[in-house]
């Protein structure tokens, strides 16, 4: 059969069609090139199981936060315009959304007279064109010369009372004329500082909105200038640019790309590519589609009434609760940034293990915090709190020790109540509590709960619940069918709290935006923690564990620093210890001791190279008389000099001041496993040729999976009458 030539026009258009494709991916993205559909926040009421009818409606999609695609334009009128932008185009590499009032809001069709940089494909165009083809004529809003400038490496933006806008990528901002509001955190003109975050692609992004307000003048008196200027007479010219520009606009935020390290994590981690390219993303963005930080109503009105609350000065504990996936963090993170406005320093005890907000994984802790909480919890390991007290559980959930746990939390509850009374006695205002709690609420998590109520005794207990009808059937099975269960079971005796039911901010959310696995985000924890660096705020993924220099220590000598180590878990011989605890990683902690006659009989035995076993039944030290000070990684052990070799973020003054007050420096090993990516440097060679590392297949030797038997199948046996 002989094959239809296609037309010669036909093919030319498309060749000259790709052609233009690959230009523009070789040059930034053009200023016309970034829009998005408006925010809306509307509830989802549409259930998992819809039918086909459903799905394809147009109206119920428009109703969700969706992005539609920071793109390239690909159409003759889109190069046009790129070769017609100024030399002071602003950088929108990190700009994600601007939604914008109505007046500025344009369609997006064929027939469209005004220019709309994301519009329906046209047959002739490249078949990967980042557009929704269900989507018909999407509410644009795009960035221009009148609303947005850029001076040097800073971009202002100029934004009315309402307007909302979101940005992701690492960078820094400073409002330098009117409000904005953050995830309940206000910024203005008086907070001279950078403020930094880092949003990544698939988490929920920060949305920026311009709270109204007095017409304040632009800041000239900060202390970290917002103005790009070598001089005066340039920041002089800069500010009165500004005022030529953006003198329409109530409220200017001003923006820089910071380069803090942070994205070069996906060189470490290969899951975290998704998450960080930026560049990649302005091709085909759609796909990796995310969520924002959204605030429902309630959310809203109970913080607002709890604001409103702590003018009588007294401090209020709220205790957070609900099942796996109901936003528990997120909440306590707004939460955090509210009070925060009120207050000048709160206390903020993270009782999940398994997701930490100021330490990796493995650790409850009381952290005294004065900053507001901004990004994911492993893109915030850098910033310390004011004073912080850990705990190490050694585990990402308090299944594995139910007397541990409690105690744990007993023990943060008696830091907290001293600190305050210390705080009386200076007629200082005592500190309120947020406690954010694990997500286990059935069976023994219930019991763990009520615990822990008892212990906090809180006077305002929060539940998130999440809807069934937005919900798969494992969702479902974690959390209690209704509210009248769940307000029998969880908080029946409960009478001098107060009980308050919330939405979670996943009703909000379309199913189809990205969800991040917990795995990755432990995984993502505990790099960002091992790779910080405090000095800089920074950090260092340059330089592998295994090639850094290590912190050397004596274990057997008078001076040393490591005085025992204590392994949770099974009991382990001594001759295996050493093959047991090196290469993985490890809690320092500090341990109280009144005498040296109770160190001996905690420490009866040791290992053959002189390595000292604490002997405590394969539990984690007790929490009244310990204290973690951070994890680091044991290289190695130097069996011939008796040294242990350690690398990771340690704290030295903290260790120091341990020592002072007669404490014992103990290297606790848990059930946290060590990323492998963490140790290996692919500089020098290729993850193919790596030695001794082999990743077990099915096909694996004998003991190397799980064994599981099935107990619901009868025996034969059962069936044969007797």
């Amino acid at each position: 059969m002989s094959k239809r030539k296609r037309p010669e026009s036909v093919k030319s258009d498309k060749m000259s069609s790709k052609r233009r494709v690959s230009s523009h991916s070789t040059r930034p993205a053009p200023l016309s090139a970034f829009a998005v559909r408006q925010l809306s926040l509307k509830k989802q009421n549409t259930p998992v199981q819809e039918s086909d009818d459903k799905k394809k409606d147009t109206k119920s999609k428009n109703n969700f936060v969706e992005v539609v695609v920071p793109g390239v334009d690909r159409s003759r009128k889109d190069s046009e315009s790129i070769e017609s932008e100024s030399d002071e185009e602003p950088d929108v590499s990190i700009i994600k959304e601007v939604p914008a009032p109505v007046s500025r809001i344009v369609q997006s069709g064929r027939n469209s007279d005004t220019f709309s940089p994301i519009r329906e494909a046209s047959p002739l165009s490249n078949e990967t064109s980042p557009v929704d083809k269900e989507l018909e004529k999407p509410e644009l809003v795009q960035l221009t010369h009148k609303n947005s400038l850029r001076i040097g490496n800073i971009l202002y933006l100029g934004l009315n009372t309402g307007d909302q806008a979101s940005f992701v990528g690492s960078y820094a901002f400073q409002c330098i004329q009117g409000r904005i509001e953050i995830f309940g955190s206000q910024y203005g003109p008086n907070d001279s500082n950078w403020v930094p975050i880092n949003a990544p692609l698939i988490y929920p992004s920060p949305i920026f909105r311009a709270l109204p307000g007095p017409h304040e003048p632009i800041v000239d008196d900060s202390s970290e200038s917002a103005f790009s200027s070598d001089s005066s007479n340039t920041e002089t010219q800069s500010r009165k640019k500004i005022e030529n520009v953006l003198s329409s606009f109530s409220t200017i935020l001003a923006l820089k790309i910071m380069d803090n390290g942070l994205s070069k994590l996906a060189q470490l981690y290969a899951p975290a590519r998704r998450y960080f390219d930026i560049e990649e993303s302005f091709e085909n963005a759609y796909d990796r589609s995310s969520s924002f930080e959204i605030l429902p109503p309630s959310w809203v009105s109970f913080a607002d009434d709890l604001c409103h609350s702590l003018q009588t000065k007294k401090p209020v504990r709220i205790l957070v609760s609900g099942p796996k996936g109901s936003g528990k963090s997120m909440f306590a993170r707004y939460l955090a940034n509210r009070l925060l406005e009120s207050l000048n320093e709160i206390q903020y005890l993270d009782s999940d293990p398994g997701q930490a907000e100021f330490l990796p994984i493995g650790c409850v802790s009381l952290n005294h915090i004065n900053k507001p909480l901004h990004g994911p919890a492993f893109a915030r390991q850098n910033a310390t709190p004011l004073r912080s007290v850990r705990l190490h559980l050694g585990d990402t959930s308090p299944k594995n020790d139910l007397i541990h746990y409690p105690a744990c939390i007993e023990r943060l509850m008696n830091e907290y109540q001293h600190d305050n009374f210390e705080r009386e006695l200076s007629s200082i205002t005592p500190l309120s509590l947020i406690i954010n709690c694990p997500g286990w609420i059935k069976g023994l998590g219930a019991e763990l709960l009520q615990k822990t109520i008892r212990l906090t005794k809180p006077t305002h207990i929060v539940y998130l619940h999440r809807e069934t009808s937005s919900r798969s059937k494992t969702q479902q099975k974690s959390e209690p069918n209704n509210q009248d269960t769940i307000n029998s079971d969880l908080f029946s005796n409960v009478k001098a709290s107060i009980v308050t039911t919330l939405e979670s901010a996943w009703s909000f959310v379309p199913n189809l935006v990205s969800r991040v696995p917990a795995v990755e985000t432990r995984t993502m924890a505990v790099l960002t923690y091992l790779f910080a660096d405090a000095a800089t705020s920074s950090w260092d993924m340059s330089t592998s564990m295994a090639a850094r220099r290590p912190f050397i220590t004596s274990f057997t000598s008078e001076d040393r620093g490591i005085d025992a180590v204590n392994i949770i878990g099974e009991p382990l011989n001594p001759v295996d210890i050493v093959d047991t605890i090196s290469g993985t990683l490890v809690a320092v902690c500090s341990f109280d001791v009144s005498s040296a006659e109770e160190w001996k009989q905690q420490c009866p035995t040791q290992t053959p190279e002189g390595i000292s076993i604490l002997f405590n039944d394969g539990l984690p030290l007790h929490p009244a008389t310990s204290q973690c000070l951070g994890y680091a990684i044991l290289k190695c052990i130097d069996v011939k000099r008796q040294e242990f070799h350690l690398v990771g973020p340690l704290d030295l003054d903290l260790v120091a001041n341990a020592c002072e007050q007669g404490k014992k420096i103990v290297l606790e090993r848990g059930r946290l496993e060590l990323p492998t990516c963490a140790m290996m440097d692919y500089r020098f060679v290729k993850y193919p040729e790596l030695p001794f590392l082999n990743r077990l297949q099915i096909h694996g030797g004998a003991g190397s999976r799980v064994r599981r038997v099935r107990r619901n199948i009868a025996r034969r046996s059962a069936f044969v009458r007797t």
